[in-house]
């Protein structure tokens, strides 16, 4: 039925008519006289061509209806796998694409127990954190080191316990040679069927260098209030309104006029 062929459009006919490629007939004629004589049955995957040119992945089975002569006969049983065929290519392609995505993602990748075990992290994680191989960063404990004393591993892991998912989480790790490295990170937490936590999904990004530009323009801009707030001139701005000339004050010290 699925062939698009009425009984009586096949009956009589070669099965050789069926075949996407018609040297697969032969092949099937070779295992009917050298394989099922041996073993009593046999299979073979090929492909079928049906009556409005769709192709079609098929195992063909065969089972004589005598082992002791062929002659009498052989029994074909047809299952379609096409349907699962293609669904194995999109599965084979989407691994290609995740395994593509994550060796050569710039951004950290990784998964890691609640005890701290680390399972997984891409070439990115571990270069970012200065480590010579994944095995050489496995080594690492999270629970124990890992993370700088102002950022708490508790934190992440009870936020994760609470919500699931983090977004955007700033924090401070310790890289192999012990410098800082700031990052912004989001995660997911992945439960059991008991809605246990078995590990945690997540990615990372550094971010140190806008971290550390960040802190001295806030450095700065505390020193220049300092400064201000300490001087004994009188500083203000003008602004122009028409003919008028407005003073417009800068900073705290104006004080100093009572």
């Amino acid at each position: 039925k699925r062939q698009g062929y009425l009984r009586e459009e096949l009956i009589g006919k070669s099965v050789r008519m069926l075949y996407v490629n018609k040297k697969e007939f032969d092949k099937v004629g070779k295992l009917t006289s050298e394989q099922i004589s041996d073993e009593g049955t046999g299979s073979v995957e090929t492909q079928w061509i049906t009556k409005n040119g769709e192709i079609l992945d098929i195992i063909l089975s065969l089972t004589p209806l005598d082992i002791h002569d062929l002659s009498k006969g052989v029994t074909f049983t047809v299952l379609d796998i096409t349907s699962r065929n293609i669904a194995e290519k999109a599965l084979e392609e989407s691994e290609q694409l995740f395994r593509s995505l994550y060796e050569n993602s710039t951004i950290g990748i990784y998964r890691t127990t609640p005890a701290g075990k680390i399972l997984m992290a891409n070439p990115a994680a571990v270069r970012m954190l200065g480590y010579n191989s994944f095995e050489d960063m496995a080594q690492l404990n999270l629970e124990k080191t890992g993370y700088e004393p102002a950022y708490s591993r508790k934190e992440f892991k009870n936020r994760l316990e609470k919500n699931g998912i983090i977004r955007g989480l700033e924090s401070a790790w310790i890289k192999k040679n012990g410098e800082t490295i700031y990052v912004r990170e989001s995660a997911k937490a992945i439960k059991d069927k008991k809605n246990k936590i078995i590990f945690y999904d997540g990615t990372f990004e550094d971010i140190t260098a806008s971290k550390e530009a960040e802190q001295k323009l806030q450095s700065s801009e505390a020193r220049m209030r300092h400064l201000l707030n300490a001087t004994t001139t009188i500083i203000y701005s003008i602004k122009v309104s028409g003919k008028n000339l407005q003073p417009e004050w800068v900073g705290d010290n104006i004080r100093q006029l009572g």
